[in-house]
């Protein structure tokens, strides 16, 4: 019953209205508001090529040796497990970056990566720590 109502009153919204005069249609001009686009929340990040800069962080027992680096965008990063561990690098905020598998980052493997945007990047081992203490590190990237 209801869909009969609907057809019925849509039926009726499409007849035509005696006002509806041709000639009055074709000289009357609608002005519609200025479209704008919403500016996007933040401008795109800047990204920098590689400089060939390498700066190391130890990954030892239940620690990352340098757990605070600062660096310029385009250094490349250089995990290095000393430790007797196995060990993972995981994005806090889940970033493409780092290694999550422990079983690829045994002792005496080595893991790169190149920042190439400023900001700051925090990261943790699942296996000894959280996500805030434990096993964790921040590099902060800053524009050259």
């Amino acid at each position: 019953m209801l869909t009969v109502g609907l057809v019925g009153l849509v039926g009726t919204g499409c007849a035509p209205d005696p006002n509806d005069d041709p000639a009055l249609q074709a000289s009357a001009t609608i002005v519609l508001p200025p479209t704008t686009l919403a500016a996007p929340d933040a401008p795109p990040p800047v990204t920098y090529a590689p400089n060939g800069e390498v700066q190391s962080i130890q990954a030892l027992d239940n620690t990352f040796r340098r757990d605070t680096v600062e660096i310029v965008a385009g250094t490349e990063v250089q995990w290095q497990n000393r430790g007797r561990n196995d060990h993972n690098i995981v994005p806090v905020d889940g970033a493409d970056w780092g290694i999550a598998d422990p079983t690829q980052f045994g002792p005496k493997v080595e893991y790169s990566y190149v920042f190439t945007t400023p900001g700051t990047y925090a990261y943790y081992c699942t296996i000894h720590g959280t996500n805030n203490k434990g096993m964790v590190g921040v590099i902060t990237v800053t524009a050259p």
